[in-house]
């Protein structure tokens, strides 16, 4: 069984429809994943009872100040987990050898599939790409019909430096930085590193299909950004690279894998 991971901002304003509609499709996903919400923030553990997810509120947090985001008191009591605490957590909560951490406005489609695929034709790797951009519904998502062909309508794909889920082999990083989840640089940062280890990067992008509801975004990088940045440290093996256009392998869209 995949097992998939993420923390949720709080559920208010614009983000508890996007969250809702994120969370409702990872539910909806064929095969279904075991999924763990990280966190305690607001509305966690009610979509996590409601979804019939793991809930593991106690996890190491980065305390936020109303300084570090761009909308104050929207977020008063938003904690950002820690990566580390995060993945070996999820480690050790998975049945199978495969895990996947997500953002939590990030719309699933057909990635377990994938992803259980993928492991069955190699053991260790990494897998990444590029999402499809589109505007937040209007109302709650409903996964039925030709749902999947109405977002990708009037989706747009977004760039290869945005990195919104991350598909790994168990036990692959075994001493990771304390990065802060939702700040710049632990994605990159697992990317980078990975290629420099010689694992498979697995580019998706023309096989799995993720859509991202937009919604207002930090203009300036903010205290937990650059938290983030001396976290690594001197652990960087090269100079912030790290991005989807540096993956190694490509899958293509029936499934067959190509070095690059």
């Amino acid at each position: 069984m995949i097992t998939l991971f993420s923390t949720c901002k709080p559920f208010r304003g614009v983000y508890e429809r996007i969250q809702w509609n994120a969370l409702r499709s990872w539910a909806h996903m064929k095969p279904r994943p075991d999924v763990i919400l990280f966190g305690d923030d607001d509305g966690t553990a009610e979509a996590a009872c409601e979804l019939n997810f793991k809930h593991v509120p106690d996890t190491p947090c980065r305390h936020l100040r109303e300084s570090d985001h761009d909308w104050p008191g929207l977020f008063r009591r938003a904690r950002k987990p820690y990566l580390p605490d995060m993945v070996y957590s999820a480690e050790a909560h998975a049945t199978g050898n495969v895990l996947v951490y997500v953002n939590a406005d990030i719309i699933l489609t057909n990635l377990t599939e994938v992803a259980e695929q993928v492991a069955k034709q190699i053991s260790k790797f990494l897998m990444v790409g590029q999402r499809y951009n589109i505007q937040l519904p209007r109302s709650k998502l409903e996964f039925t019909g030709k749902w999947i062909e109405f977002l990708r309508a009037g989706a747009k794909l977004h760039l290869p430096c945005g990195i919104d889920y991350l598909i790994f082999t168990k036990g692959l990083w075994p001493k990771l930085p304390k990065f802060t989840i939702g700040h710049i640089g632990f994605d990159n940062y697992l990317v980078d590193t990975t290629v420099a280890m010689g694992v498979p990067v697995i580019d998706a992008t023309k096989r799995i299909v993720v859509f991202h509801q937009e919604h207002p975004i930090r203009l300036r990088k903010d205290e937990g950004d650059w938290y983030n940045v001396y976290a690594a440290n001197d652990l960087w093996p090269t100079e912030m690279n790290g991005f989807i256009t540096d993956a190694t392998w490509t899958l293509d869209v029936d499934g067959s894998l190509q070095k690059k």
